[in-house]
């Protein structure tokens, strides 16, 4: 009954990046959807019809793992999303690879705030808001961890944002 839509990394395909949409044909006509392929393996659009009257659009990412390649990639999805005549995305989601503050990291740090700032001027553009930390603002939760010379180190990578009208629907600012 899935349907799965896959923009895969060109030079790798089987082992580097790669974003994937799993679409449930019980609850989204396959006819509705519109795919852009922004970034091969990095930055994929969905566009569904959504209650017959609305089109939500949704990004799927996965970042590049070097830090110095982020304010890259966000204008190189900015600029081809504007050539394709793609609306603003409702949802950014994926694996961001990077953590916007110390509460996101363990042990605590801030990352890369050139990195940073790339993120939160897009989001701030897009009017995205990460509402999982906005109903949580001291919580932590990693999907993130890895064993260094150092010791554990844990992080929230991936992330789900929506744009504030929507954040509206499920809680008050």
């Amino acid at each position: 009954m899935d349907t799965s839509i896959v923009s895969e990394h060109l030079e790798n395909p089987r082992t580097k990046a790669g974003v994937r949409f799993m679409i449930n044909k019980k609850l989204i006509d396959p006819e509705e959807i519109k795919t852009y392929e922004l970034i091969p393996g990095r930055a994929m659009v969905l566009e569904i019809k959504w209650l017959k009257t609305n089109t939500v659009s949704i990004l799927n990412i996965y970042t590049p793992n070097e830090r110095s390649a982020h304010a890259h990639y966000w204008a190189d999805n900015i600029i081809k999303r504007c050539m394709l005549h793609i609306k603003t995305p409702d949802i950014v989601l994926g694996d961001f690879n990077i953590t916007e503050d110390a509460i996101d990291r363990m042990p605590p740090k801030l990352d890369n705030e050139k990195v940073i700032d790339a993120l939160r001027e897009t989001k701030q553009d897009w009017d995205l808001v990460d509402i999982w930390r906005k109903a949580n603002p001291t919580k932590k939760a990693f999907m993130y961890r890895a064993q260094t010379h150092s010791g554990c180190i844990q992080a929230r990578l991936d992330r789900i944002y929506v744009n504030k009208c929507y954040s509206q629907t499920t809680m008050s600012d």
